[in-house]
């Protein structure tokens, strides 16, 4: 009993932390923009001052993914693979930023629920 309730607990206290990750670029984004990506649409919510990105697919991708993965229980994840994300991410520092950008890290943001949100990607620009 004290596994599931533990279990239980760290599902929980997960899918807050992605809702937080998702409030808090929402928040503190002074660009939101959409990036098309190899026949994709990607939403992008970049942090300056944190020089990272959220990264989420575009609504109708994800009332779809929703949907798909309540019929089966979460037990599917239609998320993108990380090189999409990254890929989109790509694009839009070449196309917003007059500096030579990388990224260095990209962290899953996890639904809570067994899916993605997107992905957190961090990234490096010269001066």
């Amino acid at each position: 009993m004290r596994n599931v309730l533990l279990v239980c607990s760290l599902l929980i206290i997960s899918g807050c932390a992605g809702i937080q990750t998702a409030y808090y670029y929402d928040m503190n984004s002074e660009n939101k923009t959409s990036v098309k990506y190899q026949g994709k649409l990607f939403n992008i919510l970049d942090d300056t001052n944190k020089s990272s990105v959220l990264v989420t697919e575009d609504m109708a991708t994800d009332i779809f993914k929703g949907i798909v993965e309540g019929l089966t229980l979460t037990i599917a994840d239609f998320t993108a693979p990380v090189s999409m994300f990254e890929g989109a991410v790509v694009m839009y520092l070449n196309e917003n930023k007059n500096k030579k950008c990388e990224i260095t890290r990209s962290n899953f943001i996890s639904d809570g629920l067994g899916g993605g949100i997107g992905y957190e990607i961090f990234y490096k620009c010269q001066d």
